[in-house]
Formats: C-alpha cells, sequence, structure tokens
C-alpha cells in the first residue's frame, strides 16, 4: 500500500478538527425572521470553541426582549457554529444547546 493510500484511510477515521467557530442567531427583520453570524463570514473565526460559547452566552444575555415593545429586536436561537456551519455541543455537556429559543 501506498503512503498516500493510508493517509487517507487514516484521515477518514479520525475526527475533523474544525478550523474556527462562529456564533449563529436569528433576529428579527421587516417580514420575519434573518439568519446572521458573528463574526461575519468575511472576518476571521473564533479560534477557541470555550471562548465562542462565552461570547453566546453574553450575547444571549444581552439580547434578552423583557417588554413587549422590544420584540422588534428580538434576538433568538443562538448557539455555536464550526468552520462548516454545523453546531457544536456546549463543551461542558456535550449536549447541543440553544440560547434564548424561540418559543
Amino acid at each position: 500500500m501506498k503512503l498516500k493510500e493510508a493517509a487517507k484511510i487514516i484521515k477518514s477515521g479520525w475526527v475533523r478538527k474544525r478550523k474556527g467557530f462562529r456564533i449563529r442567531f436569528e433576529k428579527r427583520v421587516e417580514g420575519g425572521w434573518e439568519e446572521d453570524f458573528f463574526p461575519d463570514k468575511k472576518e476571521p473565526a473564533i479560534k477557541s470553541e470555550v471562548a465562542a460559547w462565552e461570547y453566546a452566552r453574553r450575547f444571549a444575555l444581552s439580547t434578552i426582549v423583557e417588554r413587549p415593545e422590544e420584540e422588534s429586536r428580538a434576538t433568538v436561537n443562538i448557539f455555536v457554529v464550526d468552520d462548516l456551519g454545523c453546531a457544536v455541543p456546549f463543551y461542558g455537556t456535550n449536549e447541543f444547546k440553544v440560547l434564548n429559543p424561540k418559543a
């Protein structure tokens, strides 16, 4: 077997290392809900999974809507995604978590 063939087999059997993280959320816009991310897709991703979840937590706490007249500013369904856009489980419990879930 050639080294390239063995490397393909080895690579397919290992967990892929994520290349960065973003916070995904939905925000209310005129006419409905719009998906958005931070950092923006044009900016470098957050390097640490833990840091990304901490940003998500603080963002969720900062965007809680307490009064009905603020509903137009609502930000919901906040969670961390990897470089491929796949949801990342919360590092503390290894379970998928959504902050400020839309009711």
